[in-house]
């Protein structure tokens, strides 16, 4: 494991997606079944060294993972969460039970795309109102930031739209009946994720979530102090942030912190040396540990610049830790059918 190491401490809450055990361990939660799919042997005989041209941790994170995320869709006919009202913040998700890192905790086709064009969003408009009634009054039911009497559809759009197809030139949003119900936080413990190809967006637990807890995503770069932070959430949702991290009585340690990362996040794509680019990515570990943010995309950054600097270097000690790192953090963050997953598989199979 990474442990104590330029990468951060590593957590002592259990990890979904927990690189240290190898098949034939018995570990409690980890039953024999999946050593038995990934090798076809029983768990008494010497494990296998490779699985389908992967190294065993490889294989059986993934295979976990992949497992664990269906479960999760299973379950979804129960309740994973509820929208409930929240004290300060109108309606919200609170979860049902509790969640740990890497689980699924929604995943959701949108009801529409449109990008933000006066002409697409006029056009999104008038399917909205030709909506059957159910559905036309739950599009109604959504926050709308920009209309002062009566809400619009228009009103509704700008609001809840999220940008998918980040690949895209046009930047299209789409609209989502349940996600939409997602509050903001500045320290949230749930990040979204967009599968192109299947075309829906996945909520994913970024840390452990107890029943009872609220679920958050960021609406917003995490990586600015409060002031920004709060006029970004004001101009463009009309709130008021009152997150833990915005009510500390002294955040100038954090905005100091958090001012630090962005500065570093954007040196790594300005760096023109691989050792630079290495020592930037290191720090920024080291400073999301620090600062306690869970959403892993910003660690999956800094992943992919270290790993890419380090193979430069020819460090072959370092690049299978960034890749380990990469890996965990995609799961985490895309869970296991996620293209950059995939990605992060291929990679680490050329790493025994």
């Amino acid at each position: 494991m990474l442990g104590q190491s330029f990468m951060g401490t590593a957590p002592s809450a259990p990890i979904f997606v927990d690189l240290s055990w190898r098949p034939g361990v018995d570990r409690g939660s980890r039953p024999l079944w999946l050593w038995q799919k990934l090798s076809g042997e029983p768990p008494n005989r010497a494990p296998a060294t490779r699985v389908c041209g992967l190294p065993i941790a490889v294989a059986s994170l993934f295979l976990e993972g992949l497992q664990r995320t269906r479960c999760c869709k299973c379950a979804r006919k129960g309740k994973a969460f509820e929208i409930v009202e929240v004290e300060g913040s109108g309606l919200g998700a609170v979860a049902c039970k509790d969640f740990h890192p890497g689980e699924l905790v929604l995943t959701e086709e949108p009801l529409c795309k449109f990008e933000s064009s006066d002409a697409s969003l006029r056009m999104v408009e008038r399917k909205c109102a030709n909506l059957p009634d159910d559905l036309r009054k739950k599009v109604l039911s959504l926050e709308d930031s920009f209309s002062f009497d009566t809400k619009t559809f228009r009103g509704i759009l700008e609001t809840n739209g999220m940008v998918c197809e980040s690949g895209s030139d046009s930047d299209p949003k789409a609209l989502f009946l349940e996600v939409s119900r997602f509050n903001h936080s500045c320290n949230a413990n749930c990040d979204y994720s967009w599968r192109d190809r299947q075309n829906c967006m996945d909520i994913y637990a970024q840390t452990i979530i107890r029943a009872g807890e609220e679920l958050c995503i960021p609406y917003i770069d995490l990586r600015e102090p409060r002031q920004v932070r709060q006029q970004l959430l004001k101009e463009n949702w009309r709130f008021r942030c009152r997150c833990e991290v915005c009510c500390l009585k002294d955040f100038s340690e954090s905005d100091r912190r958090r001012l630090r990362l962005g500065e570093l996040s954007a040196l790594l794509y300005s760096s023109r040396t691989s050792g630079r680019t290495l020592r930037i990515a290191k720090k920024l570990l080291k400073l999301y540990n620090d600062e306690h943010i869970s959403a892993q995309s910003y660690k999956l950054e800094a992943c992919k610049f270290g790993y890419r600097a380090s193979l430069d270097l020819n460090d072959n000690e370092i690049a299978p830790r960034f890749a380990q790192l990469g890996l965990k953090s995609a799961m985490i963050c895309h869970g296991p059918e996620h293209e950059e997953t995939q990605e992060w598989v291929d990679i680490m199979s050329m790493w025994d």
